[in-house]
């Protein structure tokens, strides 16, 4: 059985290329047009170890404009 990944820093630190596309994405196009980069953000932070319970609790702190 493979063991869980551990992540390497904190969840603020983690996947910075996909924040990027994601924020940049926001700020030019809005938060409705970027549900991909948004959800590929958040599949990054799973891919790096961080629990679901983590991701969920950073969707639920993100402030919708």
């Amino acid at each position: 059985m493979k063991a869980a990944k551990v992540p390497t820093c904190k969840i603020c630190c983690a996947c910075p290329a996909e924040r990027r596309k994601r924020d940049e994405c926001t700020i030019f196009r809005g938060m409705d047009e970027c549900r991909d980069e948004i959800e590929g953000f958040y599949r990054c932070l799973l891919k790096e170890g961080f629990s679901a319970e983590d991701v969920d609790k950073l969707k639920r702190n993100t402030r919708s404009f």
